[in-house]
């Protein structure tokens, strides 16, 4: 019989092959801090977030302050005196670039010295009253600790302590009245609370919070602990004034519930969960939990996350044990990140399993943090220290939105501290504040530049009536290029009365597949829409469809993934009475990388979706032989309408013998943990005591 327990985090989203037990130790490209003395000053940008951008600091030779003060100089004005030794403080116009600026006043005989006027930042350190007790965070020496043994966040906090990414918390719920915990609770905007219906069409009705799985209701409440206590290291309101903080004050906590109250879960309930998670925008996922073997249905929802362009992040477990020689899941699992223990002296902590398939290790014993009911209290296990991860890569995700999800967790493990490193774990102990200045990185990194390209369906469609069932039409979109989604906007315009009548549909060559618009503008005509997840308005709120809006869906489930091959916009309509045309429909695909035209499609890409070595015809007879299949099943489902549109997509667990999921072992101060034994549909939870 296997048992799932609460562990940490899953592993990153760099989608190489697992290692197996012989395997050497993954490889991580390293992102080298840059000099940050004023050398070739020709050769940098200076960013405005390190430096003012319409000052600068010059140091006259010989200077005359009555004589300087308001002249002109290489397009700035000399504005005012700092220092008795000739420097001034040079005002540069909005015009003039910066660095130009700064050369020119370099080139003048006159001038000895001229640098930005560098921006100066008070250490942020929040005014939670418990917040000297988070020796994870910052550890003060007390209780034997070492001053070193931390996460080392108060750097990174310095520069920012919001995260406005999404991180999900699977587990045994969240208690979202908590006063640390309240403000810091996701919110689905697209539903209205209390009406019975499912405004987003997400198939879950009224998930205002999030959702409960154990229970297939909509009220996440944790009856447990473990899930609140998890939550509140990632995200506890920080500056409040009250209680503890999270590594990010300010940030959107997603609760899911698959583990009821004594801490067992079925496996179908933790799919769904992660399932849950990527459809509606989280970006990080935090799974405290493991046990059991292998299972391909748990692997596939986790790799079509971290294809959406998600971190997952899982507990080591806490059997003592060699991951490598013993594997535990999920934290096994591909692209997962696998987070041991450490202790307050930078010691492996005793329960933790280890080895070089477990990724970093993080704060993990004795830690505080939120508990249901307005308490605080200390567990024990890598479930506690998979958080400080999940935290910290949110956190410095949001200070570097342009980063893709694999250089954010790459620059977490290419910045870790060299403690605990080797046959311990992969990377080591993570080392917060390092991971943020080494992707702020110096002012000589200009953002990635982007590159915009459209593709259509060609020419004008008919859009059929409905008969005794409803037409479906599938219009193919070719994209011959290799190009990788950094964002996608789609472009409609459909001449059609009722357009209540309409559901539209976009399919990727992966098959993955978001519902643009579902039956929406009741009887007005025509529908003129750019749909991008931009846009302030959703669709679902239109009564006519004009402008630029939000789908039903987020387009965000497409980013990452290789654009290549063949689009499906698919339109059904339902109702008897009404035709109409499709005149266009576009991609527009912006992205951030390289373009390998159709004419060097050969070409390997790094990226999700990427096919090579596919020559156009077999890649036409692919295609054809998908649509094929795919308007049998069309013809199919339309006997039994009901069930057509919604049910498809999440109807795909295999492995139903596998057991369900489980809270790693971990102990609290009050109580030793017990055992309970796993079901061939449910794994309990094994506390770990101490």
């Amino acid at each position: 019989m296997q048992n799932w327990l609460f562990r940490g985090q899953p592993k990153s989203d760099r989608l190489k092959p697992k290692r197996k037990k012989h395997s050497p130790s993954r490889r991580l490209v390293l992102e080298g801090l840059e000099s940050r003395q004023l050398m070739a000053i020709d050769s940098f940008q200076v960013s405005s977030q390190l430096a003012d951008p319409d000052e600068l600091l010059v140091q006259f030779r010989n200077a005359t302050p009555a004589a300087l003060i308001g002249q002109q100089y290489a397009g700035g004005t000399i504005a005012k005196q700092l220092t008795d030794d000739g420097w001034f403080r040079v005002d540069v116009g909005s015009n003039v670039p910066l660095t130009q600026a700064l050369l020119a006043f370099q080139s003048r005989a006159d001038v000895i010295q001229a640098t930005p006027d560098f921006k100066i930042q008070a250490q942020s350190l929040p005014n939670d009253p418990s917040f000297s007790s988070l020796w994870g965070l910052t550890n003060n020496g007390s209780q034997g600790g070492s001053t070193t043994a931390d996460i080392n966040i108060e750097p990174a906090w310095a520069l920012g302590t919001t995260s406005t990414v999404v991180t999900a918390v699977i587990d045994s719920g969240i208690d979202y009245n908590h006063p640390d915990l309240a403000a810091n609770i996701w919110i689905n905007r697209n539903e209205v609370a209390g009406n019975g219906v499912d405004d987003d069409r997400n198939g879950y009705v009224d998930d205002i919070r999030g959702w409960d799985f154990a229970n297939n209701d909509n009220n996440p409440m944790d009856d447990n602990g473990h899930g609140t206590h998890v939550a509140g290291t990632i995200g506890a309101v920080g500056n409040n004034g009250v209680g503890v903080v999270g590594v990010a004050w300010q940030t959107s906590i997603m609760a899911l519930k698959f583990l009821d109250a004594n801490g067992s879960g079925s496996l179908s309930s933790a799919i769904s969960a992660i399932n849950y998670a990527r459809v509606n925008g989280a970006k990080v996922i935090n799974a405290s939990w493991g046990g059991g073997g292998f299972s391909s249905a748990l692997q596939s929802a986790i790799t079509q996350f971290i294809s959406s362009g998600g971190i997952f992040v899982a507990a080591a477990g806490n059997e003592s044990s060699n991951n490598v020689s013993t594997p535990s899941y999920p934290a096994n699992y591909t692209g997962v990140i696998s987070v041991g223990a450490s202790t307050r002296t930078d010691t492996l902590a005793s329960f933790s399993n280890f080895g070089t398939n477990v990724d970093v290790v993080a704060p993990g014993q004795s830690i505080l943090s939120t508990l249901p009911n307005n308490r605080y209290g200390t567990l024990s296990g890598t479930s506690m220290a998979a958080p400080h991860v999940a935290g910290a890569l949110a956190l410095l995700w949001s200070q570097n939105p342009t980063r893709t999800a694999t250089q954010i967790t790459d620059a977490l493990m290419a910045n870790t501290d060299n403690v605990l490193r080797g046959s311990t774990s992969q990377f080591g102990r993570i080392n917060v504040g390092k991971a943020a200045e080494a992707l702020r990185g110096t002012v000589t990194n200009p953002p990635p530049q982007s590159t915009q390209r459209t593709y259509s369906v060609s020419g004008i469609q008919n859009i059929n009536d409905a008969t005794s069932v409803a037409t479906v039409h599938r219009f193919p979109i070719d994209v011959p290029d290799g190009i990788i989604i950094s964002d996608l906007d789609v472009v409609l315009n459909i001449s059609h009365t009722y357009v209540r009548d309409l559901g539209i549909l976009l399919i990727a060559p992966d098959g993955t597949s978001r519902s643009l618009i579902n039956r929406r503008g009741g009887s007005s005509d025509n529908i003129q829409v750019t749909l991008s997840d931009e846009a302030t308005t959703s669709v679902a709120s239109l009564s006519t469809l004009r402008g630029t809006v939000r789908s039903e869906q987020s387009l965000s489930a497409f980013d990452g993934k290789n654009a290549k091959g063949r689009w499906i916009l698919q339109i059904t309509d339902f109702e008897r009475g009404d035709v109409g045309r499709l005149l266009t429909g576009q991609l527009v695909i912006t992205t951030t990388s390289p373009i390998v035209a159709a004419s060097t499609s050969n070409t390997s890409l790094t990226g999700t979706g990427t096919r090579s070595n596919l020559t156009n015809a077999m890649e036409r007879e692919l295609a054809n032989a998908r649509d094929l299949a795919f308007s049998l099943l069309s013809n199919w489902l339309n006997n039994s309408r009901s069930t057509r549109l919604n049910n498809v997509a999440m109807e795909q667990t295999e492995n139903c013998d596998r057991p369900a999921i489980s809270p790693e072992g971990e102990s609290s101060s009050a109580s030793t943990g017990s055992t309970v034994s796993g079901t061939l549909r449910q794994v309990r939870s094994r506390w770990f005591g101490r």
